[in-house]
């Protein structure tokens, strides 16, 4: 794209109209549209600004992705010390003593105690938090015509990849991406490539390329909290 189709892009933008959105949409959808608004001024492409977007969302989520490996990662330690103890007390709980059944408890919950372990903290958060992104981003390119019609190379963000580059990408790189966290689960990360490319080729390249830039983004996260965050906590304990 030259500057001056840049320039003439930028100019032909306008900011959205709350007028076209609900209660609900203004809280959470909006935001968003005009997040994507601002990052399309300074990229002149809505492709390049979804994608500026999703980088930010994601290295805004670092901090607490990090906290939840970290958590995991206590979770782990903490179930080999818990199955040590339900490994002592097996015998004693098939005579039905419910004394030591009571002491059993007490040892599991000091266990947890020791180890400062919360089974929800931050678990559900991020997936929270990209669960309304999707939404928000769906709904915010299905409001904005402006953004549906946009192209990025091949694709128009409002429709799904008729030549389904995206989606088999998107299946890659999410195969990729499970290898990492989930490398015993080799059905299953068939499975869900799979099922993600086919979702896939049925919605709006921009969410796509939504989850185009967030695998690629999490492949390089795991790297990274692998590498540097959990190795040097594990030398420094």
């Amino acid at each position: 794209m030259y500057l001056s189709d840049v320039i003439l892009f930028v100019f032909q933008q306008s900011p959205p109209s709350l007028d076209a959105y609900g209660f609900w949409e203004t809280i959470f959808v909006y935001p968003f549209s005009f997040l994507i608004y601002l990052s399309t001024l300074l990229s002149g492409n809505v492709g390049i600004g979804i994608i500026v977007i999703t980088l930010f969302v994601r290295l805004a989520l670092l901090p607490l992705i990090i906290k939840q490996q970290k958590t995991l990662g206590v979770f782990k330690e903490w179930r080999k010390e818990k199955q040590k103890i339900n490994e002592r007390y097996k015998k004693l709980r098939d005579t039905n003593n419910k004394i030591q059944y009571e002491n059993e408890v007490k040892e599991i919950n000091d266990l947890s105690k020791d180890y400062e372990f919360k089974p929800f903290k931050y678990g559900c958060m991020p997936f929270i938090i990209q669960i309304i992104l999707i939404i928000s981003l769906f709904r915010s390119i299905r409001k904005e015509n402006e953004f549906s019609e946009q192209t990025f190379f091949l694709f128009t963000l409002g429709e799904p990849d008729k030549y389904f580059i995206l989606p088999l990408f998107v299946g890659i790189l999410a195969y990729i991406q499970f290898k990492f966290t989930s490398p015993n689960f080799v059905i299953l990360r068939y499975i869900m490539a799979l099922l993600l490319i086919l979702l896939c080729s049925f919605l709006p390249s921009a969410l796509n390329l939504y989850f185009l830039t967030t695998y690629i983004f999490l492949i390089f996260q795991h790297v990274f909290v692998n590498k540097y965050v959990l190795n040097t906590q594990n030398k420094l304990t």
